[in-house]
């Protein structure tokens, strides 16, 4: 797995996630930002106090995330953490 992730979603999984039937806003998806969690999202989203393991966060339109082994777009269970928390 590569540490490093996309400013913004790929376009392939724009075309797979933007859908209507599963987003109410028309192009949510390409507006999504994706950075690794540091700072405030990092304590936001630590287990002292969410109470549990958190792979990431949303915060505003920016997806931080705190566990990279969950990012990966080319596997199924990886696009489906993505559009989770884009929900």
């Amino acid at each position: 797995m590569n540490n490093d992730l996309p400013a913004r979603c790929p376009d392939c999984v724009i075309r797979i996630l933007d859908r209507s039937e599963w987003f109410a806003i028309p192009g949510l998806v390409a507006t999504a930002r994706l950075a690794r969690a540091r700072g405030l999202s990092r304590l936001l989203s630590s287990k002292f106090l969410a109470g549990q393991e958190i792979g990431a966060i949303a915060l505003g339109s920016t997806i931080f995330f705190r566990k990279l082994d969950h990012f990966n777009l080319h596997t199924v269970v990886g696009i489906a953490f993505l559009a989770h928390e884009l929900k």
